[in-house]
C-alpha cells in the first residue's frame, strides 16, 4: 500500500508536469538528483491542493477505518489515493494550458530531420534542402531520403535536378548521376524549402 501511496501522490503529478514542461521548452541535461527533486517538488504542490479540495472525503473515509483494519476496510483509503492523484494530475494539465494561455505545445522530442522534411511539409509538396558542407561546398536538391537516429553516422539522399558547387564549373549536375548520399558528420547547415509535387526543378 506505501508503494501505491507515494507512486500516487508524490511521483505521478509531478512526472506529468515534467512530460508537460518539456513539450513547451527546450530539455536540458540535469542530475538524477534535480530530475527526482523537480518531481517530488511539483507532485507535493498539486497533491497538496487536490488533497484540500478532496479534504472533506478524506476525512470521512478515514475516520471510517478502524484501528485493525481488514483489508477490505481499507479499499476506501485506495479509493481517495487513486482520486486524490488522478485530481492532482488533472490539475497539472489544467496548470500547463493556462501557463501557455491555451497554445499548443511547440516542442517536440523527434529528430529534427523528420521534423522538417515530412512533419512540416504541406501536403502536395515536396522538400527541397540546399545542404552546406563542412568544407564549405554546397549541394541543392529534392529530399529523397535521409537515415533515422540522431547521430553523425546518418545519410541524406538528394535526387532530381540537383546542383552543385563541387565540380570545377559549379552548377547542374549531369542527368546520369541521380543520386548524391550526403553524411551527417560532414554537413554544416541545411536549408529546406517546399515546392509542389511535379514542378521540374528543386
Amino acid at each position: 500500500m506505501a508503494t501505491v501511496i507515494v507512486f500516487g501522490l508524490l511521483v505521478a503529478p509531478g512526472l506529468t508536469y515534467q512530460i508537460l514542461s518539456d513539450r513547451r521548452r527546450p530539455r536540458t541535461e540535469r542530475s538524477a538528483f534535480h530530475e527526482a527533486s523537480s518531481t517530488v517538488l511539483a507532485s507535493a504542490v498539486f497533491t497538496t491542493v487536490a488533497a484540500i479540495i478532496l479534504a472533506l472525503p478524506w476525512h470521512l473515509v478515514l475516520r471510517g477505518v478502524p484501528r485493525e483494519a481488514a483489508w477490505q476496510d481499507i479499499l476506501p483509503v485506495y479509493a481517495m489515493v487513486t482520486a486524490t492523484a488522478g485530481l492532482a494530475c488533472g490539475l497539472v494539465f489544467i496548470f500547463d494550458w493556462l501557463r501557455a494561455a491555451g497554445a499548443p505545445a511547440t516542442i517536440v522530442e523527434r529528430p529534427a530531420w523528420n521534423q522538417v522534411f515530412r512533419v512540416e511539409c504541406p501536403a502536395g509538396h515536396l522538400p527541397v534542402a540546399r545542404v552546406t558542407m563542412q568544407d564549405g561546398s554546397w549541394w541543392i536538391g529534392r529530399v529523397r531520403g535521409y537515415g533515422s537516429g540522431t547521430g553523425d553516422d546518418r545519410e541524406l539522399i538528394l535526387h532530381g535536378h540537383m546542383r552543385t558547387s563541387e565540380r570545377a564549373s559549379p552548377g547542374v549536375v549531369p542527368a546520369k548521376w541521380e543520386r548524391v548520399v550526403l553524411k551527417s558528420s560532414q554537413i554544416r547547415s541545411v536549408q529546406v524549402g517546399y515546392v509542389p509535387t511535379g514542378t521540374a526543378a528543386p
